[in-house]
């Protein structure tokens, strides 16, 4: 299941909620746009409002297009569930308040081992995962007897930011002050492999530390 049909990026999936075994006192907490696959990731060390609301305000930076909201999958765990839950609550709160023109979701500090982490996460991790880890983005197409086929080509093969880039109207989708020149010096600042070994430098990095 997935809540369809999705026609624009900014629809957000909460995919993992869990403890993170090698630094006790945190929770890692993953999304996914379902059209682009753009991800963002993050620690918290309470799975509570309190802690979220920071999380809320670095994501919605985080996106090049504007967040819609956040939803779970039929087989995720109650704790993605329950997250997503208070993530769509603080998003409507923030909008609303910032209708009202009281400003968004609060921004706050995070103290310690999970500033560390999310540091990582934030300079290091996601931009890898979103501007140069490759994924498949399958062609779908419906049957006969009313069954999703997926195809899967090479044309197939791109990272999220190609994703989001071979979109129609892409440009129409960014958030405003967001361009594609901006986003594309972030995307060629480093090749792929120096990518993914900064991510490797940086993790082991973190783990001495901790």
């Amino acid at each position: 299941w997935r809540a369809q049909p999705f026609r624009q990026p900014g629809h957000l999936r909460v995919v993992a909620v869990r403890p993170v075994e090698a630094m006790r006192g945190l929770y890692h907490l993953e999304t996914v746009d379902e059209i682009t696959k753009f991800r963002y990731v993050a620690s918290v060390e309470r799975l509570d409002a309190a802690c979220l609301a920071p999380v809320l305000a670095d994501l919605l930076e985080a996106f090049p297009f504007a967040v819609r909201g956040f939803h779970s999958g039929r087989t995720a765990g109650h704790g993605d569930a329950g997250v997503a839950a208070l993530l769509q609550a603080l998003y409507a709160d923030g909008v609303a308040r910032s209708r009202r023109g009281a400003g968004g979701v609060p921004a706050g500090a995070s103290r310690g081992l999970t500033r560390r982490v999310n540091g990582f996460a934030r300079n290091v991790l996601v931009p890898y995962l979103n501007y140069h880890r490759l994924r498949f983005f399958p062609a779908e197409q419906v049957d006969a007897a009313g069954r999703v086929r997926r195809r899967y080509r090479d044309a197939d093969v791109m990272t999220p930011y190609e994703r989001l880039k071979s979109l129609p109207e892409a440009a129409a989708c960014l958030r405003p002050g967001v361009t594609f020149a901006r986003l594309d010096a972030v995307a060629t600042a480093v090749s792929d492999s120096e990518a993914a070994r900064s991510v490797n430098e940086a993790g082991i990095r973190l783990f001495r530390s901790r």
